[in-house]
This record gives structure tokens, C-alpha cells and sequence, in this order.
């Protein structure tokens, strides 16, 4: 019975090990502005930005904007115009938006994947836990 139980914990271990994987690139995004923008009559930082409501807030008063300087391009009779929002071009602003709400996602995965590996540390026989112990000394020994 545990031989098996521990043969479970480790493809479980070795999943959660796969997703930290997975989402170790979106930890350090890069960004293509300075995540600094005037919105509402305030400034507001979006890599600050907690819930997805405030994120969608912004993108949409950039959206507005980039609407309404497409309609001022047209009645004025202007072409070429790239919108910019605080010196940064709207397109850009909305690229910076999505990264941040991949990175709250992130974060939320990361916290669900440590409460599942702590649940996972509860279970792991003795047998188990001496071979994982073992097995990590000998890594650290080839470093």
C-alpha cells in the first residue's frame, strides 16, 4: 500500500514541479511602459494593481482613448498618428495590462501549488521522505 501511495506522491510532486515550471517566465515580465498612467484623475500604477475589476478599469479608459483619437485623426483629416497615452502607445499600454493580469494569475497558481505541496508533505511516508532527503544531498554534493 504505501509503495504505491508513494509512487502517487511523486508523479503528483513531480506535476507540481512541472507547473512551477510553466510559470516561472511570467515572474519577471517584461514591460513596454513605464506602468505609470493617468486615468480618472489620478495616477495609477498597474504593476500595483491587485483584482482584475481595476485592470479592466484602465484598459478600458485607454480604449476609450484610443477610439477618440481615431475619430479626432479622421474629422481632422490627419493620418499617421500613432495614440499615445502618457508617452507610451496605447497598444503598448494594453500589452502591459495583459501582463499584469498574467501576473495575478501567476501568483494565484503559485499560492494554490505550495498549499498543494504542503498537503503533499503531510502524506509522504518516512520511506519516502529518507530516499527524497538522499537523493537531494547527492545533488547537492555534484554542484
Amino acid at each position: 500500500m504505501a509503495k504505491a501511495q508513494d509512487r502517487t506522491v511523486l508523479l503528483l510532486i513531480k506535476k507540481i514541479e512541472e507547473k512551477r515550471g510553466q510559470i516561472k517566465d511570467a515572474e519577471h515580465p517584461a514591460w513596454k511602459t513605464n506602468c505609470l498612467i493617468f486615468v480618472n484623475g489620478a495616477n495609477v500604477n498597474i504593476r500595483t494593481l491587485q483584482n482584475s475589476e481595476d485592470l479592466i478599469n484602465v484598459a478600458s479608459r485607454v480604449m476609450v482613448y484610443e477610439l477618440g483619437h481615431a475619430a479626432a485623426l479622421e474629422a481632422l483629416g490627419v493620418s499617421n498618428d500613432v495614440p499615445k497615452m502618457c508617452g507610451y502607445p496605447t497598444s503598448d499600454w494594453i500589452a502591459d495590462i495583459k501582463t499584469r493580469l498574467t501576473k495575478i494569475n501567476v501568483d494565484k497558481e503559485k499560492r494554490n501549488l505550495t498549499k498543494l505541496e504542503e498537503r503533499l508533505d503531510k502524506i509522504i511516508s518516512p520511506e519516502l521522505r529518507a530516499k527524497m532527503e538522499i537523493e537531494a544531498i547527492e545533488r547537492e554534493l555534484e554542484d
